[in-house]
C-alpha cells in the first residue's frame, strides 16, 4: 500500500517538471524563432534589399513564429491575463505573415 503511494507521488512530480520542461522548452524556441526573423531582417536591410512585407522568405519565416506561438499557447493554457496580450500579438504576427505571403 505504502510502496504504490510513493510511486504515485514521484510519478506526479515527474510529470510535472516534464511539463514543465516542455513548456520551458517551448518558450526557448518561440524566442529563437524570434531571433531568427530579427536577424533576417536586419541582413537584408544592409544588402539595400530592404525588408519588404511581400518577402515570402520574410512572410514564412514569420508564420513559423506564429505556429510556434500558438503551440505554446495550447500548451500553457488559457489561464492568464497575459495569454490575451499573446493572442492580440499572434493575431498582429499572423496578419504579417499572411501579407507577406499573398
Amino acid at each position: 500500500m505504502m510502496v504504490s503511494a510513493v510511486v504515485m507521488r514521484v510519478g506526479r512530480v515527474v510529470v510535472v517538471v516534464v511539463g514543465v520542461v516542455m513548456r520551458m522548452s517551448v518558450v526557448v524556441s518561440v524566442a529563437a524563432m524570434r531571433v531568427v526573423v530579427m536577424v533576417v531582417m536586419a541582413v537584408n536591410v544592409p544588402m539595400g534589399m530592404g525588408v519588404r512585407m511581400n518577402d515570402p522568405t520574410v512572410g514564412m519565416l514569420v508564420l513559423m513564429v506564429v505556429i510556434m506561438d500558438m503551440l505554446m499557447l495550447m500548451r500553457v493554457g488559457m489561464r492568464r491575463v497575459m495569454d490575451v496580450v499573446v493572442i492580440v500579438i499572434v493575431a498582429h504576427e499572423l496578419e504579417i505573415a499572411l501579407a507577406g505571403l499573398g
